[in-house]
């Protein structure tokens, strides 16, 4: 089969990135611990 034929049926990008902008916003962002102890050295020190 083609290449050609199969890119109909690919999902249209500005679709595709407002279902993925979607699942990143169920998730909140948490720092990871190197991140933390960071902030905090910094609170510290200032």
């Amino acid at each position: 089969m083609s290449f050609a034929l199969l890119l109909y049926k690919l999902p249209h990008v500005e679709e595709a990135r407002a279902q993925y902008e979607g699942l990143l916003a169920l998730h909140e962002h948490v720092p990871g611990l190197p991140a933390r102890l960071w902030q905090r050295v910094k609170q510290l020190f200032s």
